[in-house]
């Protein structure tokens, strides 16, 4: 499973759920509406998150590189990147759904960008010290 894909689905999921929700009072209709409504819109809030925690890891790993003297990235190390970084991705969507859908989306907003830092900075970390 790659970065975007991480996104994508649990938050097409969570968008569809959300608008089922939303659309269940007003009919059928309403609801299967708000059903694919929200999963679209959801899959491209996905997709946003995935690449704002790619741009987070290019970052820090950038970062990591100028503290340690390399001007570029070892391949071995990008590619130990994928796997804590979906995990992350997973786990920062399910999160920010749950606290946004529950609690409120200001918060369920914050929740979604401080797991995308500490994903990114932990798969960093996890990659260069391998």
């Amino acid at each position: 499973m790659n970065l975007f894909e991480a996104g994508i689905i649990p938050a097409g999921l969570a968008g569809g759920i959300i608008g089922w929700v939303l659309g269940e009072p007003s009919g059928t209709l309403w609801t299967v509406g708000g059903m694919l409504a929200g999963g679209a819109a959801g899959m491209l809030a996905g997709w946003l998150y995935g690449l704002l925690v790619i741009a987070l890891m290019i970052f820090f790993g950038a970062l990591w590189g100028a503290t340690r003297g390399r001007s570029t990235p070892e391949p071995k190390s990008i590619e130990g990147l994928a796997r804590p970084g979906a995990l992350g991705i997973v786990v920062g969507v399910v999160a920010s759904s749950g606290t946004g859908f529950f609690v409120g989306w200001h918060l369920g907003l914050l929740v979604a960008l401080s797991a995308a830092v500490v994903t990114a900075f932990l798969s960093v970390l996890q990659a260069e010290l391998k």
